[in-house]
């Protein structure tokens, strides 16, 4: 027999389910709706009764309603900029233990907001996790993989070959596991989105299973030294790299596997938005992680500013954050009245 505890969950769900509906990258009917006409009457314009507006002032809003008006990731941008004090600036903001251990301080945060610093490789993989980690995403057919910057990180790319210690297959190959809480497998998944990062250069390499395609996703654009008919030759070494170490980590993990992602067909996609700015890539993968649906990307802002006041807010309101009692109040109750 069902326990009140299961019917507390359905209800609760219930709240929810429409949310999870209405966001899901499957839904095709977002936006707005232009209604049907019917065979209904329609009533004219004597039908309606015109109020004359009233003659005393507009109520001043009250301290709830001015907390909303006041709210919005500029004030809350710098709230974080002005927190000083010495015993929070090395405290732990923002933490997770699973898979493995993130941390990031006020001095992680505040490094968001200088438009100087390359996204912090932390950070990013706290942002993943919070992306691959979506309860929404249990109940899409189509089914992603998303990758941190582990892949890189364990491969070792940044190192000269000559220098790298031996690869640890089954470690890689655990990055192909499911995350915490979600059911899937590797075999189910349409796309593999593989993050790759050098010196604060972020790309995004998406693997399309079903096609074969790999898509080459650089926020920045082609240096003008480069002449080659096949912009696709300029990622060639890089993509080298990832694919020798990808088809070691994944035999391992999906033994069926007998394919090489190196000999897919490349595409370099026209309309990925680009910046000049180095330190801005990092953010930007992180808009395209998020907004890939297997087509193409939307509309995505390269506004420096609004995109890391963006990213700052997301990280400050990850519910599962075992810190958040450390966060200062002030900024906590801003955070309530962010959208």
């Amino acid at each position: 027999r069902a326990t009140t505890n299961f019917w507390d969950d359905i209800t609760n769900f219930r709240f929810k389910l429409p949310a999870i509906l209405w966001d899901s990258r499957l839904n095709t009917k977002k936006g707005y709706q232009q209604p049907e006409q019917t065979n209904e009457v329609i009533d004219s314009p004597s039908d309606v009764e015109i109020i004359d507006a009233p003659d005393e002032f507009p109520k001043l809003p009250n301290a709830s309603q001015q907390m909303e008006l006041d709210a919005s990731p500029n004030v809350l941008s710098s709230r974080v900029r002005s927190t000083n004090m010495h015993e929070l600036f090395r405290k732990e903001w923002i933490r997770s233990t699973k898979p493995y251990p993130i941390s990031l301080s006020l001095k992680k945060l505040k490094d968001i907001l200088n438009v100087n610093k390359p996204m912090d490789p932390d950070c990013f993989n706290m942002a993943i996790r919070m992306l691959a980690c979506n309860e929404a995403l249990l109940w899409l057919e189509d089914k992603y993989h998303y990758m941190d910057l582990q892949f890189y990180s364990i491969s070792d790319f940044a190192r000269d070959p000559c220098r790298r210690a031996r690869l640890d297959i089954n470690q890689l190959a655990k990055l192909f596991e499911c995350w915490p809480n979600m059911e899937y497998r590797i075999s189910h998944c349409s796309n593999i989105l593989l993050p790759y990062n050098f010196l604060g250069h972020f790309i995004l390499f998406i693997l399309n299973m079903d096609t074969r395609r790999v898509y080459i996703m650089d926020p920045r654009p082609l240096p003008s030294w480069f002449k080659g008919s096949d912009p696709s030759i300029h990622y060639i070494h890089k993509l080298h790299n990832i694919a020798n170490n990808f088809k070691l980590a994944i035999e391992s993990a999906y033994p069926k596997w007998h394919d090489h992602i190196y000999v897919w067909r490349r595409i370099l996609p026209r309309w990925v938005p680009k910046t000049l700015d180095w330190n801005l890539t990092g953010f930007l993968v992180i808009n395209f992680m998020q907004a890939w649906n297997d087509t193409r990307l939307p509309l995505i802002s390269t506004a420096r500013n609004v995109l890391r006041n963006k990213f700052l807010v997301e990280l400050l309101k990850y519910e599962e954050n075992e810190s958040k009692d450390n966060i200062p109040r002030e900024i906590r109750e801003i955070l309530k009245h962010l959208r």
